[in-house]
């Protein structure tokens, strides 16, 4: 049997493969295709080679497998010159990608924040019914349980290009209950809460404060992701495509 026809090498063939689909991404279309061009007829080369001195398949495989992983460095050498190129080239797309990574990173920070905000409070008040019996508080726990569960999709979601909006309208959503109910719910698990809130006028403001700022930002954000929202720039042409258009 051939050795590309065996498992051993489709298998390490298609971790290549995955591996450079991944350092290959967001690069101009003709410089990743000519790269898994190369990356092809290399490996082409390399089992032919294999075949003429009789290596085994898994023999192959470990000569592929340590190939890719000497090569790993320069492959990232040439992903940071291939975008290097590209803010050259186009720094108006650059600008964009980067100001859109700026705002993913920040919104999943700001969700994280709210999930483990709702997560220590939901924590206080089952220690507090498990403590006291009280079940009064057991409608709240479900209450924390169903907004932290949509607050963990909307950050789910987030890792969707195409589904970002949703996810930020998700969390939207989701964040004035975390911290409605997660206000409500210190009441019976945080003694100095509970007394700055029994003590203060003005305890309502910082939650109608910070529900109104995380719903502006959860806004702003889906309305960064919205489709209908960014027009999609048209691929650069090449030269050899203006060349054949004239």
């Amino acid at each position: 049997m051939s050795v590309a026809r065996t498992a051993d090498y489709r298998r390490m063939t298609a971790h290549v493969l995955r591996w450079a689909a991944w350092y290959t991404r967001g690069i101009d279309r003709q410089a990743t295709n000519d790269r898994l061009d190369e990356l092809t007829s290399d490996l082409y080369e390399h089992v032919v080679w294999a075949e003429s001195v009789g290596l085994q398949p898994d023999e192959v495989a470990r000569s592929i497998r340590r190939r890719r992983l000497r090569g790993m460095v320069d492959d990232l050498r040439w992903r940071r010159a291939q975008l290097r190129e590209a803010r050259v080239h186009d720094p108006l797309e650059f600008r964009l990608r980067r100001n859109d990574n700026a705002a993913l990173a920040i919104t999943v920070t700001v969700g994280l924040g709210v999930v483990v905000f709702g997560a220590f409070t939901l924590t206080r008040v089952v220690s507090y019914l498990a403590v006291t019996g009280d079940t009064v508080v057991t409608a709240l726990s479900g209450a924390l349980v169903l907004s932290l569960l949509l607050s963990t999709v909307g950050l789910i979601l987030l890792g969707w290009k195409r589904a970002r909006f949703a996810g930020a309208l998700a969390l939207m959503i989701a964040q004035a209950a975390v911290v409605q109910f997660g206000f409500h719910g210190l009441l019976y698990g945080s003694a100095a809460v509970n007394s700055f809130m029994y003590f203060s006028e003005l305890w309502p403001l910082p939650k109608y404060a910070l529900v109104g700022a995380l719903g502006l930002f959860f806004a702003a954000a889906a309305l960064w992701w919205w489709p209908s929202s960014r027009a999609v720039r048209p691929p650069l042409a090449s030269a050899s495509e203006e060349g054949s258009a004239r």
